[in-house]
């Protein structure tokens, strides 16, 4: 019996197998204490909050992975885990995921539900 394995943690067997929603090259992730500082870091801040065992969550992570390069230095894309951060999701009164937020200048002017096509997205941003 060959007994050599190695150990994955969650986080990267949750990449592997497809079910990812965090923090990727070009997004941040948004925590209880980074999010008054992420919120105010750019004129244009996109917040996606939803979970890795949400399917819709784990579709969107690529699309805001290609947003927030393509936007680079002009708007910041943040993940907010709402299973890591319950009390800032309930704070911001997410009631579905993913929902995603638009702030602009650290005002929230935008709330969408769902997952949408990369172009959706593009017009909102």
């Amino acid at each position: 019996m060959n007994n050599n394995y190695i150990r994955i943690d969650d986080r990267s067997l949750e990449k592997v197998s497809g079910g990812y929603f965090g923090p990727t090259e070009h997004t941040v992730e948004v925590t209880s204490a980074n999010y008054e500082s992420i919120i105010r870091s750019a004129p244009t801040v996109l917040i996606s909050a939803g979970a890795s065992w949400a399917g819709p969550s784990s579709m969107l992570n690529p699309v805001l992975e290609e947003l927030a390069a393509e936007n680079s230095g002009k708007a910041v894309v943040g993940i907010l885990d709402v299973d890591l951060q319950e009390q800032l999701a309930i704070k911001l009164n997410i009631r579905y995921i993913p929902t995603t937020i638009k702030y602009s200048n650290g005002v929230e002017t935008d709330r969408q539900i769902g997952y949408q096509p990369i172009d959706a997205w593009r017009k909102i941003l």
